[in-house]
């Protein structure tokens, strides 16, 4: 089965058969809808992509906000080491989309060896996604313990006390 060629820019070399991202031998770490929006830019280096193609691409079928959209691009941004003031690779075209700007080239992809990390499939949740996702989930447990302590209902004072 014939793989996806490897494209390099910069230091970074994106093997899309594996959908990994690679800055020299170290592998950078993206999530899944980041990768698909990276992917989508370098498939058209150069050329507008807009935010509706974006979303027609990464999200289809799926209503996302544009926030969910600037937070990939922030990402992908950080994990290039890029800046949005003075772009290398990804390019804003303000109210209308995004263009990859870097000269890219093909290579070929790497080989999968021992050395190398297994891709987690789980992806876990970042420091910051298991903070927020903490307090979203604390403020609705401290929400129903208070309203279950009113209650008489052993069930919902049982709910109340779940360490989730």
């Amino acid at each position: 089965m014939p793989t996806d060629p490897a494209l390099s820019f910069g230091p970074y070399r994106l093997d899309p058969g594996a959908a990994r991202l690679w800055r020299g031998k170290q592998l950078v770490k993206v999530r899944r809808k980041t990768f698909a929006v990276l992917r989508s830019l370098v498939d058209r280096p150069g050329q507008l992509v807009t935010k509706d193609e974006l979303f027609r691409a990464v999200w289809p079928e799926t209503v996302v906000s544009e926030a969910t959209l600037t937070s990939c691009i922030k990402e992908l941004r950080q994990a290039l080491r890029d800046d949005a003031r003075t772009p290398r690779y990804i390019e804003t075209a303000h109210g209308q989309g995004f263009r990859f700007i870097a000269p890219l080239s093909t290579t070929q992809p790497v080989q999968s060896s021992k050395s190398e990390p297994t891709p987690n499939t789980q992806h876990p949740l970042s420091w910051g996604e298991r903070r927020s996702l903490r307090n979203c989930t604390t403020g609705w447990t401290k929400h129903y313990a208070a309203s279950a302590s009113s209650s008489s209902s052993p069930a919902s004072r049982g709910l109340a006390r779940r360490p989730w």
